[in-house]
């Protein structure tokens, strides 16, 4: 059967095509898109929550609660796990400290010479503006093909430009953040999905004053600073939860870490609920903040590949011929033992290769 004409002598895909080459710098359909996923740097924030992939993520909760941090793991392991990667932190408020930035093991500079892959670049910025050029520059003129890491922090700290210019008085708006955030994701949340780039906020939750002690609060969703259309465009978002005294792990007095607690709003499984996830304290940059030796270490015990007996540890019949044959422990080794959990984790902390191997294990058995 012939191809039905339109008025004008072509048919409809004939009408498509054309329309599309004639418009081409106003949407992405000849652009191949680019796709990944990279590790949170947590077991159960992979499990539940699911890997980084393109797109927008979001980090919002109370102060002190992790957000920064966590954002700062994303980065590492998208640097570490994406070829040609790059980051732009973009600094709005100063909460990026000289200790944050070492506990983090990446590698963070002013200069634009000094900007490599691997690294992060810092833009003190808080001019809404300014920070979209940036970005949308980055992305757009991008012959190289790098792929970006862009974090906000905070989507609270970023002003328009003519408001930087007016009295105090004069820019107050209702839901200003929230306006300036849905405008930059609207903008860019589409170009970011397609050629393989990340952007991730970090927001505050604004508490109401109340005259009134008995008064309802309002809900952590409708306080949330950058509003619903976050909510909206994100593929992660993840609410951190204050942090109490039975949350501390090891001695109350001494803790060695903490468990991290957040609410997961929205994830590629399109689940909302709570998970919680270990910090270790005082720990490096190659570790990281997460204590993935803790989960793995548990995981160990709960999946049968270590028994107990007394205080005593030893690997599994089983186990023990895998950890031969991948060389975590000595070919000639008849048993593995240690004393204690924390002996366990502090041999995981010691063996990058036992760790690696097991927390790949792990993501294949739990996935």
């Amino acid at each position: 059967m012939a191809k039905q004409k339109t008025k004008e002598g072509m048919d409809p895909t004939s009408q498509l095509t054309s329309f599309l080459k004639q418009n081409k710098n106003d949407h992405f359909n000849f652009e191949e898109s680019v796709d990944f996923n990279v590790t949170q740097g947590s077991l159960l924030l992979d499990l539940h929550v699911g890997k980084i992939t393109p797109g927008i993520i979001r980090h919002t909760g109370v102060s002190r609660g992790g957000k920064t941090s966590q954002m700062l793991e994303d980065v590492k392991n998208f640097l570490h796990g994406v070829e040609d990667a790059r980051c732009v932190w973009v600094l709005a408020e100063g909460r990026l400290g000289k200790e944050t930035k070492k506990r983090s093991g990446l590698k963070f500079v002013h200069d634009p010479e000094t900007w490599e892959d691997g690294s992060v670049f810092v833009f003190e910025c808080q001019v809404y503006e300014a920070v979209f050029d940036l970005i949308r520059e980055l992305i757009r003129n991008n012959p190289e093909n790098k792929r970006y890491f862009f974090v906000i922090d905070s989507t609270n700290g970023l002003k328009r430009r003519e408001d930087l210019e007016k009295a105090s008085g004069a820019v107050e708006k209702v839901a200003g953040a929230a306006l300036i955030t849905s405008d930059f994701l609207s903008r860019v949340s589409l170009a970011m999905s397609k050629f393989g780039h990340v952007c991730g906020l970090i927001g505050q939750v604004r508490s109401n004053i109340k005259i009134n002690p008995y008064e309802k609060g309002a809900p952590q969703l409708s306080s949330a600073s950058g509003g619903a259309a976050q909510d909206h465009y994100s593929i992660i978002y993840l609410e951190f939860q204050p942090k109490y005294k039975s949350d501390l792990i090891g001695d109350p007095n001494d803790p060695s870490g903490h468990w991290c607690k957040v609410n997961v709003i929205k994830t590629d499984k399109e689940k909302t609920l709570s998970v919680k996830y270990p910090i270790k304290y005082n720990s490096t940059g190659t570790s990281g903040s997460v204590w993935v030796e803790y989960e793995i270490a548990s995981l160990m015990m709960e999946w049968g590949f270590v028994k107990k007996a007394g205080a005593w540890l030893s690997f599994s019949t089983e186990f023990l011929e895998e950890a031969r044959e991948n060389a975590l422990i000595p070919e000639d080794s008849e048993e593995f033992k240690l004393q204690g959990e924390q002996k366990l984790r502090d041999w995981l902390e010691e063996n990058d290769t036992a760790k690696k191997f097991l927390f790949d294990k792990f993501q294949s058995l739990l996935s």
